[in-house]
């Protein structure tokens, strides 16, 4: 005594019901029975199971890994960030600056004086208000030249032919062949930094 239940209406069809086997006698929807399972369609479905389950498995043991990981990363990265200094004021906060010795790395006589003697006399008539200046300029732009890493050492260090007395340029040339040109604002800049 077989007994379908009809997925449309709920209906129950009975053993010597007339009409069509396979369709409800209520409703008329197509009835369809499940075959019934084989040995090998069990083996199938129980391995599809086992394998659903280790899938699972490593992909939450790798979601737990990633949790764990990011609850360790992020707690430091934010310890971090709160406890380096970051006062741009310059007040209480410590520069980090290279602190290398330029001497053997500058030819010796590149930064000598511009004077009247060395036979500099236009150049120290338009700049002389500022020739202190710009000797520290020099220095500081050789600097700047070596502590970038496109300069190997330094040849010269001079005031540009573009310079006015508001606006002063200076150029670096190195042993490998490197031009550097760096404005007074740039050097500012850069040993602010």
């Amino acid at each position: 005594m077989n007994t379908t239940k009809c997925p449309s209406c709920s209906h129950i069809r009975q053993p010597g019901e007339f009409g069509a086997t396979d369709e409800c006698t209520k409703c008329g929807a197509f009835l369809m029975r499940a075959p019934k399972p084989t040995s090998e369609m069990v083996l199938k479905k129980r391995a599809a199971n086992k394998q659903n389950r280790a899938t699972k498995k490593t992909e939450r043991k790798k979601l737990n890994k990633l949790v764990i990981a990011n609850l360790i990363i992020w707690p430091l990265l934010l310890i971090l960030v709160i406890i380096l200094p970051t006062d741009d004021s310059g007040s209480n906060s410590t520069k980090r600056q290279k602190i290398v010795d330029y001497e053997p790395l500058i030819s010796s006589f590149t930064l000598n004086p511009y004077t009247i003697e060395a036979g500099f006399p236009n150049l120290v008539e338009e700049y002389d208000s500022r020739m202190e200046e710009i000797y520290n300029y020099r220095r500081k732009a050789a600097e700047i030249a070596l502590n970038g890493g496109h300069c190997d050492y330094v040849n010269y260090s001079e005031i540009s032919d573009s310079s006015t007395i508001d606006s002063l340029v200076f150029w670096v040339d190195c042993d490998n062949g490197a031009r550097i040109y760096l404005t007074e604002f740039e050097i500012d800049d850069k040993l602010n930094q």
